[in-house]
């Protein structure tokens, strides 16, 4: 299961701006390394994650992450923002990753974030929202579900055992979808009465959630190294924003970014449920023995 963290780690990995070790002490906001090296400030701004707990139980802070407020070369001290304290003091052998300020850390999770908007939409339920009525056909399609109509709507059989529901898909051709402007709730139409007091499931298509905790996951669905691929390419498109180009090395690296996350994205399609088609079958009865030319004799 992928979290915020590990897209983070691994990015920053492909992007090059990483540097890994094992710190020699630490505490909630601080990560020591005495044999880190560098210069003052090399961090400030970038992200620090503690990757491995050492005693081997994938106890706190393990997985954590953290913007870098202060590096201190003369004792290889990293100090995190006090916002970004962690939930647990860094201790000696511990594993961590720490980042340059080329790529900043809250940079990097808008960057992740915009991502997956590329990445484009993923499959989505919603089985609380709507419940069906006496007396009514007619539904408000709630403003999140809006991106398209539904793929698929489901009606609640059995009400008396909540892990025993036995939904029912309601066929294509007995609902339909009523559109409206932006800002404002749609419509869903039931061609019939439906039982009431029924639970109505709706399979839609919608964004991915906003991730911004350390521990936010990623919908299985998306493959890590088409995603790990697209926030590279968009990291390194922003610095050309930024500033006047990029280096030769940086330019080879979005362009195999770029061929890398084509590829994933080729290989790892986003499953979604099939929508059920519509068919016009004319029934025998429609069509008459006069109606039919009778073929030329040979």
């Amino acid at each position: 299961m992928a979290t915020l963290s590990n897209i983070l780690r691994d990015s920053l990995m492909e992007l090059g701006a990483a540097t890994v070790g094992k710190a020699t002490g630490g505490t909630t906001v601080t990560v020591v390394d005495s044999a880190l090296g560098g210069t003052d400030d090399d961090y400030n701004g970038g992200s620090v994650i503690v990757t491995y707990d050492n005693g081997g139980a994938a106890a706190a802070p393990e997985g954590e992450f953290a913007r870098v407020e202060d590096y201190a070369q003369s004792t290889g001290t990293i100090t995190v923002l006090t916002a970004d304290t962690f939930t647990a003091a860094v201790a000696v052998s511990d594993e961590y990753l720490v980042s340059t300020k080329k790529y900043p850390h809250q940079k990097m999770i808008r960057t992740i974030n915009r991502a997956l908007g590329q990445v484009g939409d993923i499959p989505r339920v919603d089985t609380t929202t709507l419940d069906t009525a006496s007396s009514q056909t007619e539904y408000t399609y709630a403003l999140a579900w809006k991106r398209s109509p539904p793929y698929q709507v489901d009606i609640q059989i059995k009400t008396t055992d909540a892990n025993d529901n036995q939904w029912r898909k309601i066929s294509r051709g007995k609902w339909y979808y009523v559109p409206a402007v932006g800002g404002t709730t749609a419509l869903l139409v039931f061609k019939e009465q439906l039982p009431s007091s029924r639970d109505l499931r709706i399979w839609y298509k919608g964004p991915h959630p906003v991730v911004q905790l350390y521990s936010d996951t990623i919908y299985e669905g998306i493959h890590e190294e088409w995603l790990i691929w697209e926030v590279v390419y968009r990291a390194l498109r922003e610095r050309i924003a930024r500033r006047d180009g990029l280096s030769e090395w940086e330019v080879q690296l979005m362009n195999e970014a770029n061929a890398e996350r084509k590829e994933q994205r080729a290989r790892h399609k986003i499953w979604f449920p099939k929508r059920d088609t519509k068919l016009f079958i004319v029934s025998r009865a429609d069509v008459s023995r006069d109606t039919i030319a009778t073929p030329d004799p040979p």
